[in-house]
């Protein structure tokens, strides 16, 4: 199978990444109804012991007061998200349709280090008030992936700079 063009790796790709974009939407839109059911779970009411029981996924317990915080973090991570995805999907479309070495590649790739930067300010944020080892996880994989984007938009500009001066020689 081709990596890149039509029919290749990177348009399955590109689709994957459109339909998780959409799936990311969705979520932005409900967030506030989703919240609402995760703080009012029976799951999550206190006890017998008067201690709060958990059958979610690593969630022990929920403070009330979190309830604002959550939602303004949820809600700007999400958007920062669902902007590294349209970056990405940026990047796979111009691979797919055959333009590998080009400045916009190097800008969505920049863009997306940019999203990925302020994610990690927003996880620093959380660490500081509600931090759990997933946050610090989360935290570190936005730093490489940030730094990781930051050295492939620069690679990919210098690409289209000796493409473009390639094309001029005769």
């Amino acid at each position: 199978m081709k990596i890149t063009g039509k029919r290749s790796i990177t348009w399955f790709l590109k689709i994957a990444v459109d339909l998780v974009l959409v799936i990311n939407i969705i979520v932005l839109i409900a967030l506030p109804f989703i919240l609402n059911a995760i703080y009012n779970s029976p799951a999550l009411q206190p006890g017998q012991s008067g201690e709060r029981v958990s059958t979610l996924w690593l969630i022990n317990e929920i403070p009330d007061e979190s309830y604002a915080f959550m939602l303004i973090f949820l809600y700007f991570s999400g958007i920062c998200t669902a902007f590294m995805l349209f970056s990405l999907h940026r990047v796979l479309r111009n691979l797919a349709d055959g333009r590998i070495l080009d400045h916009a590649n190097a800008s969505a790739l920049k863009h997306l280090s940019v999203a990925c930067g302020s994610l990690v300010s927003a996880f620093i944020v959380k660490i500081i008030f509600y931090n759990t080892f997933l946050t610090m996880f989360c935290f570190f994989i936005f730093i490489v992936l940030a730094l990781f984007s930051l050295i492939l938009s620069e690679v990919f500009r210098q690409g289209a700079v000796v493409k473009e001066e390639n094309e001029l020689t005769i």
